[in-house]
């Protein structure tokens, strides 16, 4: 009866768990029980055989690289500063100006921005919505400067039946890849999903991002938002079904009477120590 070899079936599920779920630190356990054998054996594998003995320059090159490799992707996951190292050095930083989202044109999307600066809705329609505006219990809030913001963004469009499909994509995006690391000057932790001026044809841009001190230097997929000064109302909730008060409450802007400006609104998340979500905020643009 054939003997089961219990360490490459191991090998093969951690193989297979790397490739799956992206899991960087199980290439580094793989390298180093590739590795530790070699040590013993004098004798490593690339493309040939290496010998210690008759290539011993070769030999701890190939060997030292593969240590280096381990350690590297084991830490990772504890010092995500290392990640952010690693994508400045293949990513290299502009001189200036604002340049396209990779992430946009791979996935090609159409451009973002609120569906309540939709002009397909006409002044006598709107005229005919019930004014529900007493019912929007909101705060007054005057963006005095000009503020930065640094995130992602994908292009969208408001008639697109898989709209909620594309923003689900950028939030993934946005998730698996902690571009908090190769952004300067961030000014607060919280994270904001922006609305950009709607066309009369829907199209407008969804930008995930932090807010910073400018947007200078930006680093390739990138992108760079400058919101003027203006008016707003905000929405508030606090605690949870977060999800529940975004959703109900942009429903009610919608049929509200609520004079809506042609600018930026936004969508204001705060989490706790666990990424949960301990604040969310609507703020819409309004006319002044």
């Amino acid at each position: 009866m054939q003997k089961l070899k219990i360490r490459t079936v191991l090998g093969l599920i951690l193989l297979y768990l790397a490739i799956l779920l992206n899991l960087e630190w199980v290439w580094g356990i793989l390298f180093l029980i590739w590795v530790i054998p070699d040590l013993f054996s004098g004798i490593t594998y690339f493309i040939e055989p290496v010998e210690k003995k008759s290539s011993p320059l070769l030999y701890w090159i190939i060997m030292i690289s593969w240590l280096w490799m381990s350690l590297y992707m084991m830490a990772t996951p504890f010092f995500p500063e290392l990640y952010g190292e690693s994508y400045k050095v293949m990513h290299p930083a502009k001189e200036s100006g604002i340049y396209q989202d990779t992430f946009q044109s791979n996935l090609n999307l159409n451009s973002l921005d609120t569906p309540l600066n939709h002009n397909a809705t006409s002044v006598s329609q709107k005229a005919n919505k019930p004014a529900i505006k007493d019912s929007l219990k909101y705060k007054s809030y005057a963006q005095k400067e000009t503020h930065y913001f640094v995130g992602i963004s994908a292009d969208m469009n408001i008639n697109d039946p898989d709209i909620e499909k594309h923003t689900n994509e950028l939030w993934e995006y946005f998730y698996t890849n902690d571009i908090s690391q190769v952004i300067s000057d961030i000014i607060d932790e919280r994270i904001y999903f922006i609305y950009s001026k709607a066309d009369n044809a829907g199209n407008y841009k969804a930008t995930i991002a932090f807010r910073t001190q400018g947007i200078d230097n930006l680093y390739e997929g990138l992108e760079g938002l400058s919101i003027p000064p203006g008016k707003y109302a905000v929405f508030e909730h606090k605690g949870k079904n977060a999800d529940h008060f975004i959703t109900n409450t942009w429903a009610k802007i919608y049929e509200s009477d609520l004079a809506v400006a042609n600018g930026f609104n936004m969508e204001v998340y705060t989490l706790d120590n666990d990424y949960n979500v301990e604040k969310a905020e609507i703020r819409v643009a309004i006319q002044q």
